[in-house]
């Protein structure tokens, strides 16, 4: 979806909206561990031509956000979360 919902104290701004770089990664919403974009779009059969088209949300940390397909476990919401940011990309 176009529409996300983060834990803003989770969040280490600024906060940018770019393409994907090689080497990118995010830790997948229920993961452990940390996977490559360039993965994600692979699992999820996104064609080759659009994936640079695809909009990455990221802070100064790490990928947060890959638009319509990932959220990062590192800025999910929690019972703990006392302020959400609620991004919308159209």
């Amino acid at each position: 979806t176009g529409i996300v919902c983060l834990d803003f104290e989770k969040i280490r701004f600024p906060l940018v909206c770019r393409s994907v770089l090689e080497g990118d990664r995010i830790q997948p919403l229920g993961m452990n561990g940390r996977k490559k974009v360039c993965r994600l779009f692979i699992d999820g059969k996104i064609p080759q031509e659009i994936r640079t088209r695809v909009p990455l949300l990221v802070d100064a940390h790490s990928v947060i956000w890959v638009c319509g397909l990932c959220l990062s476990e590192r800025v999910s919401i929690s019972e703990r979360t006392r302020t959400v940011l609620q991004v919308e990309i159209i």
